[in-house]
């Protein structure tokens, strides 16, 4: 099994509607306390940070209900082909994937976010 050090999100900017793929890698979040995903227009709508424990946090802005949810994973869920979702729990609705890049392309080109569950 092996545990990928490249990820990308997917998600839509709350601001401008833009669907936006920021990929990352955990090397760039070591040292940082966090890594700001930000639009094209400015908007700052995803915060990705490193935990002490070796967990990734995401902190996404919901296009749905305008809040923030955040989302827990452990570095060794990320393998070569995993994929994720995140869910707005407020509006049952789907806000956008973590994974590896590959995965994440797929998964975003194949539907529209927001999407209903």
């Amino acid at each position: 099994m092996i545990i990928t050090t490249e990820l990308a999100v997917a998600f839509a900017c709350p601001q401008c509607g833009k669907l936006l793929i920021k990929s990352f890698s955990f090397f760039e979040l070591n040292g940082k306390s966090e890594l700001n995903l930000e639009c094209e227009c400015g908007s700052c709508p995803c915060v990705v940070s490193l935990g002490t424990d070796g967990n990734i946090f995401v902190d996404l802005l919901s296009t749905c209900c305008e809040e923030s949810h955040e989302f827990s994973f452990f570095l060794d869920e990320f393998h070569e082909d995993s994929l994720f979702g995140l869910v707005c729990d407020t509006a049952k609705m789907g806000l956008g994937f973590i994974g590896t890049p590959a995965a994440v392309l797929e998964a975003s080109v194949s539907c529209r976010l927001p999407m209903p569950l």
